[in-house]
């Protein structure tokens, strides 16, 4: 069920991430080729992610919490 989780585009391949009821929050950008190429940690339920810099394409974003894992496609431009 990952009605919790909301990914919102803030800028120019930034992203907000928000889990509800979250204490703690990492993420990681894979590519294609299954490499991080980007992460980001925050206290709390929500947290920015900047992918600027990474070539244009699809990415899998994983999202974990205290409680909580996640696993979603992103487009970055």
């Amino acid at each position: 069920d990952d009605n919790r989780l909301m990914i919102k585009s803030i800028g120019e391949n930034v992203y907000e991430v928000f889990v509800a009821a979250e204490g703690q929050l990492n993420a990681t950008l894979y590519n294609a080729a299954g490499q991080p190429v980007k992460s980001a940690s925050a206290e709390g339920d929500t947290l920015t992610l900047d992918a600027d810099g990474l070539a244009a394409g699809v990415y899998v974003l994983a999202v974990q919490g205290n409680d909580t894992k996640y696993t979603k496609r992103i487009l970055v431009k």
